[in-house]
């Protein structure tokens, strides 16, 4: 089974009474793996992103017009992002290794999008978040 076919070739032309058998086979097994390419990529895709694409019929032409989507997509999740990073700030009731753990999670998610930031950025900002109960430990940071 071809389950990438659509996606790898050109949509054949559609059988007629006249067509070979060759050409019906080739068409019906096409026509499958467009069905089921679709199906999966609509199934798997975030919701926000499936439904502002409007509906094509196409596996290959739907993948793109994903493509295209993703890359706003893209840059609004840089962001937000980015956003959490700079603002968010220790709660006082969760741990402060989770604090941590978290803000490391949006720097390294950044630099998985290919921003470019510095580890002394990310370790100035994990200092900045926390709130003054924490200053001797910044101040000792900066000596």
């Amino acid at each position: 089974m071809n389950l990438d076919l659509a996606l790898r070739t050109e949509i054949p032309t559609k059988p007629t009474n006249e067509s070979s058998i060759e050409e019906k086979t080739r068409y019906e097994r096409w026509e499958h793996s467009n069905r089921t390419c679709l199906m999966i990529m609509r199934h798997t895709i975030d919701k926000s992103i499936r439904e502002s694409i409007h509906q094509i019929d196409n596996a290959k032409n739907f993948l793109e017009a994903v493509g295209k989507k993703f890359t706003k997509f893209d840059k609004v999740e840089k962001g937000t992002l980015m956003k959490l990073l700079t603002t968010t700030t220790y709660d006082g009731i969760s741990r402060v290794c989770e604090h941590i753990m978290m803000l490391i999670h949006f720097f390294n998610k950044l630099r998985e999008m290919k921003v470019k930031l510095a580890d002394s950025f990310l370790v100035w900002q994990v200092l900045e978040s926390l709130p003054s109960q924490f200053d001797a430990l910044k101040t000792i940071y900066n000596a």
